[in-house]
């Protein structure tokens, strides 16, 4: 009696201590992060009881949010998609974010500074509306280690500028950094706004929009100076060697 009640208590013990599963991130699916007048997004997550929760406001979902269950339109302004998974009897699984950014005002012609060789695209590539995800070799990027990147924006026509928003790549482990800083140049070489950047560490690789204000005027063209990361930190494997820079799109409003 006394050996079967040592026995029940270990088990009682070890399912004590069991800790439930973390279900899987749920997939999003669109067609573009880049919306032109209007893009759909569907979510997925195979398990039957299992449901996916979203917001549409940058903020974490849980389980009092929207339940999804049919594809969500979105129009032409920025959005933070956040989803996640939930199922009694689980842990609720990481949660998925996406931002998408309306289009903008339609770019004329671009010129910009020499690529690095081995990431050479064409300067239709920041136009394109395709964003090159999180892959920097899959020729959808144009990598610079450089002291400055320079680009060239012409409108077909003046239009009310205020924001201008370049799409790039992070990703620390590859040495690719977000820039030190960035300046803003009018049709008359006027700097007009510079924005710089802190060093933050992290270890997964991330496309994201970064956006710099400018005085809210009638423009037709500007100049667009981005300068790299000249120093890697410290704690970095590559301390004191120049960073890359990576763009993929870039957006005026």
């Amino acid at each position: 009696m006394k050996a079967s009640l040592i026995i029940i208590g270990i088990l009682c013990n070890i399912a004590g201590l069991a800790q439930p599963y973390e279900l899987a991130a749920p997939l999003l699916l669109y067609q573009s992060i880049f919306i032109e007048n209007e893009t759909k997004v569907s979510m997925a997550f195979d398990m039957q009881g299992a449901s996916i929760r979203y917001t549409l406001n940058g903020d974490e979902p849980n389980e009092k949010s929207n339940k999804y269950q049919s594809p969500i339109v979105l129009h032409q302004h920025k959005t933070v998609v956040k989803a996640k998974a939930f199922a009694t009897g689980y842990k609720p699984s990481a949660t998925v974010t996406q931002t998408f950014y309306p289009t903008g005002h339609r770019i004329n012609s671009i010129t910009t500074s020499k690529p690095n060789e081995k990431y050479n695209g064409l300067p239709k590539l920041l136009t394109d509306n395709l964003s090159g995800g999180s892959n920097h070799s899959n020729g959808s990027w144009l990598g610079y280690n450089s002291d400055s990147v320079v680009l060239e924006v012409s409108l077909s026509s003046p239009q009310q500028l205020s924001v201008v928003m370049l799409h790039v790549l992070l990703n620390q482990p590859a040495w690719i950094f977000a820039p030190e800083k960035i300046r803003m140049y009018n049709q008359q070489q006027q700097c007009i706004a510079e924005k710089t950047f802190a060093v933050e560490q992290q270890q997964t690789a991330v496309a994201e929009g970064i956006e710099v204000s400018i005085p809210t005027a009638i423009h037709q063209q500007l100049r667009i100076v981005i300068y790299p990361l000249q120093q890697l930190p410290d704690w970095h494997d590559g301390k004191g060697q120049k960073a890359w820079f990576f763009i993929d799109e870039i957006k005026l409003y």
